[in-house]
């Protein structure tokens, strides 16, 4: 979302459209996700849609293609040196390249 269309709610403008499509085609729960650690700000603002409605999910962690992700994980590494950031892989974050 480009800052300058900030007044125009486009965040709004996709939840809105995103939960009418469930709707229409059947679906009962919308889940935004969580935050990146629990409690915070980004969990609160999702939370603040249904403050009591929490429903468990569960994610799992595949990788299908071993040899395309540590392909990923060194241009991500490379990427960032070239920017002189250094990039310290996180193992408990999946995946690992975007961290």
């Amino acid at each position: 979302t480009l800052s300058s269309h900030f007044d125009k709610r486009p965040n709004d403008l996709l939840k809105h459209e995103v939960i009418r499509w469930g709707q229409e085609h059947g679906f009962k729960y919308y889940v935004l996700g969580g935050g990146v650690v629990p409690e915070d700000g980004i969990y609160q603002y999702k939370r603040s849609f249904e403050p009591e409605g929490i429903h468990p999910f569960h994610i799992r962690r595949i990788v299908h293609n071993e040899s395309m992700y540590k392909n990923l994980v060194q241009c991500r590494n490379e990427y960032e040196r070239s920017n002189g950031n250094e990039w310290a892989l996180r193992e408990d974050f999946f995946p690992i390249y975007l961290s």
